[in-house]
C-alpha cells in the first residue's frame, strides 16, 4: 500500500513526462496512458479518504501544482496553435469555395441562347 507522499511523486513524474511530450509535439498513446495513470492515482488518493490538510501539505511540499499548471499553460498554448491552424484552413476552404463558384459554367450559362 502506497502512502500519499509517493502517490503523488508518481502523480507528478507523470505530469512532468506528459508536459514534456506535449511540448515536443510528440502525441502518441504514451500520453494517453499518462493520463490514464494519473486518474488511477487520483482514484487511489481519492478512496483512502486523506484529510484536506495531509494533502495541501504534501502536495505544497512535492510542488505538485507548479508542475500541474506548468502542463496546463503548454495545453492551453498548443489548443491555442490548433485552434488558429484551424481557422486558416477555414478561411482558405471559404475562400476556394467561393472563388470556384464564380467561374462555374452553370444552368445560367447553359440556357443563353447563342
Amino acid at each position: 500500500m502506497k502512502n500519499l507522499t509517493e502517490l503523488l511523486t508518481k502523480y507528478k513524474e507523470l505530469t512532468v513526462k506528459i508536459y514534456d511530450k506535449v511540448n515536443k509535439d510528440e502525441y502518441d498513446e504514451e500520453v494517453d496512458t499518462f493520463f490514464d495513470k494519473r486518474e488511477i492515482i487520483i482514484e487511489e488518493i481519492r478512496d483512502k479518504n486523506y484529510t484536506g490538510e495531509e494533502l495541501r501539505t504534501t502536495v505544497k511540499a512535492l510542488r505538485v501544482l507548479e508542475e500541474e499548471k506548468k502542463l496546463e499553460d503548454v495545453l492551453s498554448l498548443k489548443k491555442s496553435e490548433v485552434q488558429r491552424a484551424m481557422d486558416k484552413l477555414r478561411v482558405g476552404k471559404n475562400a476556394r469555395n467561393t472563388y470556384g463558384k464564380g467561374f462555374s459554367v452553370g444552368s445560367f450559362y447553359m440556357s443563353k441562347k447563342i
